[in-house]
């Protein structure tokens, strides 16, 4: 038997194939697969190329692919079927890719994760087996976190001090120097000419955090806003499945969640906790790939064998 998952975003794609033992058959590395950005065709392509990667000539009996633009029910259906069409596996399913890390961290076959990567996503999975999920489109279906939204409140931050809205802070100089400006006004100049790039917006996040350890009130707000934003997306998911009351893993994964410092954990752990007590919140350790091939066990009634991750680089969006 031969069980392959996938891990697809904005980033990069990881396939892993094991066997019914979990042993490790083979994986395959690809680029970005979100095919709202790339289109379906090539999108498809690209996990193509990795599912056979991973399956070195073999036909698997079953393929879960978790896939950052899977977002709605609209999108799982384009995406199995493209993927079905390329015969690589008897069976196909595909999920949205917060689904990997939730199954990669949780000691249980239903729990609840928050992936706060370039953006940011929750989903959740009841004992009965029913799902809840956000549509995860950014600030019109009203999701607010990860690298961008964390950059862009920096840019803010640096331009409120200046002109008197808000409170000064050392992000300015940090913004200032990351970009390699003299002063706010020829920052934003280049932003009127349309210079400065989203790769670049969310890449300033892990200078929010420094600023946040060394003490600037600021940024530290920044960080607190995020830990809320992530508290109340996996109570949402814990409220909607009925497991407020349950001994649930709470799995956080992606960039910004290894952010400098305790405060992000500690304040997201502290407001979950609240009101879910026997919740167990804890960051992803393990690449989120293992959750795909988990979620292929669960799909096919077999216990899941132990897959050793060791050697697989972390697949984050």
């Amino acid at each position: 038997m031969i069980v392959v998952g996938i891990d697809g975003g904005g980033t990069k794609t990881h396939a892993l194939a094991v066997d019914e033992r979990g042993n490790i058959l083979g994986s395959g590395t690809g680029g970005p697969s979100n095919y709202h950005s790339l289109g379906l065709p090539n999108a498809l392509d690209v996990l193509a190329d990795a599912t056979r990667q991973a399956l070195n000539g073999q036909r698997a009996d079953i393929a879960v692919y978790c896939l950052g633009a899977c977002d709605s029910d609209m999108d799982e259906q384009r995406l199995t079927e493209g993927l079905c069409a390329r015969n690589l596996a008897a069976r196909v399913i595909c999920y949205n890719d917060s689904f990997a890390p939730l199954r990669a961290g949780s000691s249980r076959p239903f729990g609840v994760a928050v992936i706060c990567g370039t953006g940011f996503n929750a989903c959740g999975i009841a004992p009965d087996g029913r799902q809840a999920r956000l549509y995860s489109l950014g600030p019109l279906t009203g999701d607010w976190g990860g690298g961008t939204s964390i950059g862009e409140a920096m840019f803010g931050a640096a331009y409120r001090a200046e002109d008197g809205r808000g409170q000064p802070t050392m992000l300015t100089e940090m913004l200032l120097r990351a970009f390699d400006v003299p002063d706010l006004k020829t920052l934003a100049y280049r932003i009127a000419d349309r210079k400065i790039h989203h790769r670049d917006v969310a890449g300033l996040a892990p200078l929010v955090f420094e600023a946040a350890e060394a003490g600037d009130a600021v940024a530290r707000a920044i960080v607190l806003r995020q830990a809320d934003e992530i508290a109340i997306a996996a109570l949402a998911m814990l409220r909607r499945l009925d497991m407020t009351d349950l001994d649930v893993d709470v799995i956080l994964s992606g960039g910004v969640i290894n952010g400098r410092g305790p405060l992000l954990l500690e304040a997201t752990t502290r407001q979950i906790t609240a009101v879910c007590p026997k919740a167990c919140v804890r960051r992803l350790h393990v690449p989120p790939v293992i959750g795909a091939v988990a979620l292929g066990f669960d799909a096919l009634g077999l216990a899941v064998p132990q897959i050793d991750g060791s050697q697989l680089s972390m697949a984050r969006e």
